[in-house]
């Protein structure tokens, strides 16, 4: 460049200031519009258009100027987009893709003004929420730690902190951290005394539960009992009077009470909330949400009845525990065999409803000898690995696999979200003055919309077998069926089963079975041979040639492999070795 030219640019940009530093203004009407096609796109369910039309219209406004306020309600467009892809992605398992909308999420948070940190502070707990369903319990306690800090440096006495501390707390105790859990603890103990009477009771009743979990962890199994009672001596019946929720401090006296053997009072806590799921049951007129609690406490009923019965030999307690088991039995049965346009159905998957089940009913198998019990006890513990099988294959390896399009996809969930809704309105309106005209409406809503969903899913079904049956197909598999039609003459099935310091191992033969309890040692190996020493004590064994005493189950000694691993799964599993 001349010297002369050189002169004339630096007179023009010393004449035109704002030439550098001036943009044009945007054009405001265009971007709302912008901003009204994303609303109206995310409404309908295209969330990928959504994100594509908040982002460009995000983007394009890096080259104007826009008023602070309308890049502000930009950004939280974009940014509830990225959140309904999360949520998305979440309800199809896909919890790596759900993390990185999460992040795209925060990023954006924070370039909010600082009275947005809630914003901020709810995105970082969800955060921490999916790096928990991914099993990243280290990762999740550092972002649940973040969502802390931001709400407490906005507001050091804002009664949700409760809210982080348990997440935090929780996230720890996955990680057996006891000496950061106590920490957190005495924080959040400290909180609850500078709020005094703002602090939200179930809050209250909420930190009495960690501390419970923190002593649980530590062996001192008197203290959390001593803490729960505590609390809800205090706090119990002003939270039931709110609709506030005591039920999952009953349940976990339940459980504890069981643990030290203290079966009267386990009962006590389990037959009061057998009551209450009985109630709601009439009041709901048999649509009935909570199934695995109410299951979970027929189970935790029948083990402590149990119990009493070995302790008393009074049989009104034996004959107690049997109802329970089959009550809990059936609901498990009509979980499993619900149709989806029945509407909503739980995956029954909790360890302690089928290790209850498992462990009582050997109990009785053992003093009576009674084949049904065992049958029982097999069906009901394969409808566990259905549901977890299925829970594991229901949305996404059904969407991966059986190649359905993700319209139908959105159509399915649309119908079973609102036959979910409607079931819930039931209970919503039962109290009201007018409940029996509102709940005739509802019903026929109901009706009306199972059919319409009937018919879709016989479609679906016709269309994508490979999905529908990946989705919704319950294999019912009973000891019977094994015997007669998997196993043939010399072959046997040993199934095996642990829970709480205990491994159930059911042989199955086509013409009998046999079905021990032994104590879980230390070592696997060591287990194996309690169990191979206790089995040779059983009629059915000494009838056989001691050559086929285990028939090709030499093969045992290679289980321990299955035992260790199946032991540490996460529904409290069952492993199996068919021996031929």
């Amino acid at each position: 460049m001349s010297k002369r030219s050189a002169c004339l640019l630096a007179l023009f940009l010393f004449c035109n200031p704002l030439f550098l530093f001036s943009q044009q203004a945007c054009d405001t009407a265009h971007i709302n519009t912008a901003l009204s096609k994303s609303s109206a796109l995310l409404d309908k369910g295209e969330i990928q258009s959504a994100i594509d039309t908040a982002l460009f219209t995000w983007n394009n406004m890096a080259n104007c100027s826009a008023p602070p306020e309308l890049r502000e309600k930009v950004l939280l467009q974009t940014a509830a987009c990225y959140e309904a892809a999360r949520e998305d992605f979440a309800s199809k398992g896909r919890i790596n893709q759900s993390i990185d909308m999460l992040e795209r999420s925060i990023a954006l948070y924070r370039q909010l003004p600082d009275n947005n940190t809630d914003l901020l502070a709810n995105a970082y707990a969800n955060l921490a929420g999916s790096h928990g369903l991914n099993h990243n319990e280290q990762m999740a306690v550092e972002t649940g730690k973040k969502a802390l800090a931001i709400r407490q440096a906005a507001k050091p006495d804002d009664p949700r902190l409760a809210n982080n501390y348990q997440q935090v707390i929780s996230d720890l105790m996955m990680l057996d951290d006891t000496a950061s859990m106590r920490q957190y603890l005495l924080e959040w103990e400290s909180l609850h005394r500078r709020l005094g009477a703002k602090a939200y009771l179930q809050a209250r009743l909420n930190l009495a539960n960690a501390w419970a979990f923190y002593f649980d962890l530590k062996g001192d199994l008197k203290q959390a009992v001593r803490v729960i009672e505590d609390t809800l001596a205090r706090y119990g019946e002003p939270i039931r009077a709110k609709g506030g929720f005591v039920g999952p401090s009953e349940f976990r006296l339940a459980r504890i009470y069981a643990d030290i053997g203290a079966f009267d009072k386990s009962l006590h806590y389990a037959e009061k909330n057998v009551a209450l799921f009985e109630k709601r049951l009439k009041e709901q007129r048999g649509k009935l949400f909570g199934r695995s609690h109410y299951a979970w406490c027929l189970t935790y009923a029948a083990r402590a009845a149990w119990g009493l019965y070995l302790q008393t030999k009074d049989t009104a307690w034996y004959h107690l525990a049997d109802r329970r088991c089959t009550q809990a039995e059936e609901m498990v049965f009509t979980m499993r065999d619900r149709s989806p346009s029945d509407g909503y159905r739980e995956w029954m998957v909790d360890s302690d409803i089928f290790g209850n089940l498992t462990e009582v009913r050997q109990g009785m198998y053992a003093l009576t000898g009674e084949n049904r019990l065992a049958a029982r006890s097999f069906e009901t513990n394969e409808a566990v690995k259905t549901f977890a099988m299925q829970q594991f294959l229901h949305e996404t390896y059904a969407l991966q696999w059986g190649g359905i399009p993700d319209s139908l996809y959105q159509r399915e969930i649309h119908f079973r979200q609102q036959i979910i809704n409607l079931e819930t309105n039931f209970f919503m309106v039962r109290r009201r003055s007018n409940a029996d005209s509102l709940i005739a409406a509802n019903d026929q809503q109901l009706f009306a919309l199972r059919d319409q969903y009937g018919i879709f899913l016989a479609a679906l079904e016709k269309e994508y077998p490979e999905y529908f049956r990946l989705k919704y197909k319950q294999p019912v598999i009973r000891l019977r069926d094994v015997q007669h039609e998997a196993l043939r003459a010399g072959q046997c099935l040993l199934d095996l089963y642990i829970k709480n310091d205990k491994v159930f191992a059911l042989l199955i033969r086509p013409d009998t079975i046999v079905w021990i309890a032994t104590p879980f040692e230390s070592t696997a190996q060591k287990a194996l041979e309690n169990l191979a020493s206790e089995s040779r004590q059983f009629a059915e064994y000494q009838k056989l040639p001691e050559k086929n005493m285990y028939n090709d189950c030499n093969h045992l000694p290679m289980l321990p492999t299955w035992l260790t691993r199946c032991s540490s799964g996460r529904y409290g599993p069952c492993c199996r070795k068919k021996c031929c």
